[in-house]
């Protein structure tokens, strides 16, 4: 398929090697040869996961790079993983990571940082093209690295292939609201366009940081309590209060499903596109990932953000962490 990078036999190879005695993750993953269509149809996974190499939306927002980074610091880290009585990941494919290389050319050719607006619709359009052979089969998607911007095409998608009677409800776990306002794309806005097209019904964002979030943005999420819930990660957090407050919060949305978006920027001392050493821990993380999955069974997963820099020690803290949320995530739902 154009526009995607296949995760093929051969780049496994150069990943993982087989060690005899014991079964990894790189052992019995499916991989994508070249066409992802054909491939869907052949192996028929439950979990497809997906990379998306770029820092242009958190770029856009006045963020860091790094984001493009994130997919190839994951791939060794879960591949490396073991099969055993804890985790058996049977029937999850590594679709590949979508093609970013003429954008982020394109990229550096911009002048203003507002023009970069233009480029993340472009990519907005890569990836809902791709996700849209996932959802087309049911399986549920990990879309790992990128900026938060990249919720937006996921949303698209995913509301594209529900029952017209049903509606996309999100969890969103980040310091940020990113309900920035919708004058150009950006990593800062996606769930602004998402509402406004209205393929949005209701948005729960968690663990807010309060003196990260502007009050314009503020008294417009305040002003609409049908559609946004939030809460702030403050001395009163639990996540016990949290689920209940967001159960309580989607209950009345008949034949609703649930996206769950964790944008790294929520941990703390993690290479990020916003670096914060306020935040959860890596195993608070997985600890609200469970609990989100347990309770609401989402119907994709996206890890935004996350932004390591070419030092290895970086790189591989950042792979670990983020194999561990997915792991977490496999391992806990339904």
């Amino acid at each position: 398929m154009q526009n995607l990078i296949p995760f093929s036999e051969e780049k496994l190879a150069k990943l993982h090697k087989p060690r005899k005695g014991e079964t990894r993750v790189g052992d019995i993953i499916l991989c994508c040869e070249d066409n992802l269509e054909k491939t869907l149809k052949e192996e028929k996974p439950d979990y497809v996961i997906l990379g998306i190499p770029e820092s242009i939306g958190p770029l856009a927002n006045y963020g860091r790079p790094g984001a493009e980074n994130a997919f190839d610091a994951f791939l060794p880290a879960f591949l490396s993983m073991q099969s055993n009585r804890f985790f058996t990941p049977k029937k999850i494919l590594i679709a590949g990571s979508i093609d970013t290389a003429d954008l982020i050319k394109k990229s550096k050719k911009v002048k203003e940082v507002s023009d970069l607006g233009v480029i993340v619709s472009e990519l907005d359009k890569i990836v809902e093209s791709v996700l849209d052979k996932v959802f087309e089969i049911n399986a549920v998607p990990l879309v790992i690295g990128g900026g938060h911007n990249n919720a937006y095409p996921i949303m698209q998608s995913a509301h594209k292939f529900l029952n017209k009677s049903c509606k996309l409800n999100i969890f969103n776990v980040d310091p940020h609201a990113d309900l920035r306002e919708t004058d150009y794309r950006h990593s800062g806005n996606p769930f602004s366009f998402a509402l406004e097209s209205g393929i949005l019904n209701k948005y729960f964002v968690s663990a807010m940081h309060k003196p990260y979030n502007n009050e314009m943005m503020l008294q417009k999420m305040s002003g609409n309590k049908k559609q946004i819930k939030f809460d702030f990660l403050d001395k009163s957090y639990s996540f016990k209060k949290t689920i209940k407050k967001a159960d309580r919060f989607f209950s009345d949305s008949e034949d609703k499903v649930l996206g769950f978006e964790f944008d790294m920027d929520s941990i703390a001392n993690f290479p990020v596109s916003a670096l914060t050493p306020m935040g959860l821990s890596v195993n608070q993380a997985a600890e609200l990932v469970s609990r989100v999955c347990e309770q609401f069974n989402p119907i994709y997963f996206h890890l935004p953000e996350a932004a390591p820099s070419e030092n290895a020690t970086e790189k591989i803290l950042t792979g670990k962490a983020l194999a561990w949320l997915v792991y977490t995530f496999l391992n806990s739902r339904k």
